[in-house]
């Protein structure tokens, strides 16, 4: 609100002399430095804004932001976390992050029912969760409470997030109050990517003012400005990775196991059964994902036994568990990587 509307001219107006053309200004202005998903956002803001307004008899007009246009959103191809990288994304991560980041991956929440998590709703003996909320707000995205189980390797990160937290979240701020929806944990993310080294490569620029020399390598090894000799520095260009992308991780590193996309489904709580998860659409391990479900069934489950079990082996046991939990099948019994050990670097 403060950062784009009470700085901006349109706030300074009245109601009354807001018109299409203001809005329209306002976010064409926008554009120079926002996306079009953002300033669809910005457009609903002001929707939302009037619509209260004309309830509460504040404002009779027409609305103006209905004769706005919504901007079109280019549909990216999805990223997410691979199995390998897990683990390492994890040890980099800082203490107070790790445990939010690993409720992350092995649940599928989204970031407000992560922040919103209250104690009373993470039952430990019966290894189940309950998903009420997002942020303070009374309900979740699907408006009903919903109910997931807990991974085994999971219970010590909720246990060191549940003896740190000084209030009645899981994952509050550092003053005990709940983290605003505004929190930059993209960046936590990205620089534990960065710390690792899973980046796209490095853009090696010169700083030396007025020279401007910069090239993109895949190392960051020392290299010297080829105009004027002085050293230059690498910058990393790290995979735009979201938070939103680890729930993507979950459901895409299922899939890889070989669970039903219907159990995934269920985990993922989506409230249409027609969705898919969107991460494993268009990536380069959809192959393999759709190999190990079509692996299950019939005779080709064992021609390719051993196919499955070196993913089951390469994925993350607490994974495997939700899936065979929701689909109310009895997790393998052949013992799969952990975690917490390859964090350990044993």
């Amino acid at each position: 609100m403060t950062k784009h509307f009470l700085s901006a001219p349109i706030a300074r107006l009245k109601l009354v002399e807001i018109t299409p053309g203001v809005i329209e200004r306002f976010l064409q202005a926008k554009a120079t430095t926002h996306g079009p998903q953002t300033l669809n956002h910005l457009r609903r803001y002001v929707l939302t804004a009037f619509n209260c307004a004309r309830r509460a008899e504040r404002y009779m007009g027409p609305n103006p932001a209905k004769d706005v246009l919504r901007r079109t959103v280019p549909k990216r191809k999805p990223d997410f976390l691979r199995v390998d990288e897990v683990p390492r994304v994890l040890a980099a991560l800082e203490d107070r992050w790790r445990p939010l980041f690993a409720a992350a991956i092995y649940t599928g929440l989204r970031k407000g029912e992560l922040l919103g998590l209250t104690k009373t709703k993470v039952d430990l003996r019966e290894r189940l969760l309950y998903v009420v909320r997002s942020y303070d707000r009374l309900t979740n995205k699907s408006k009903r409470e919903e109910v997931i189980p807990i991974a085994t390797e999971l219970i010590p990160f909720l246990e060191i997030a549940i003896q740190a937290s000084p209030c009645e979240l899981v994952f509050p701020a550092p003053d005990g109050s709940m983290m605003r929806e505004a929190v930059d944990i993209e960046n936590v993310l990205r620089r534990s990517l960065e710390r690792e080294g899973i980046v796209l490569g490095y853009e090696h620029v010169c700083r030396r003012k007025g020279w401007g020399h910069s090239a993109r390598h895949a190392d960051p090894e020392f290299r010297l400005c080829p105009t004027c000799g002085m050293k230059l520095w690498p910058k990393a260009l790290v995979r735009k990775i979201r938070f939103h992308d680890l729930r993507h991780t979950t459901a895409s590193l299922l899939l890889m196991a070989g669970a039903n996309p219907a159990a995934v489904q269920r985990i993922l709580r989506h409230s249409d059964p027609r969705i898919r998860p969107k991460s494993t659409a268009t990536s380069s391990l959809t192959t393999c994902a759709r190999r190990s479900i079509a692996c299950t069934s019939g005779s080709r489950r064992r021609r390719n036994r051993p196919a499955i079990r070196r993913l089951q082996q390469a994925f993350p046991q607490g994974l495997l568990h939700l899936c065979y939990s929701a689909s109310r099948s009895a997790p393998p019994t052949r013992k799969v990587g952990q975690v917490p050990r390859m964090i350990s670097g044993s």
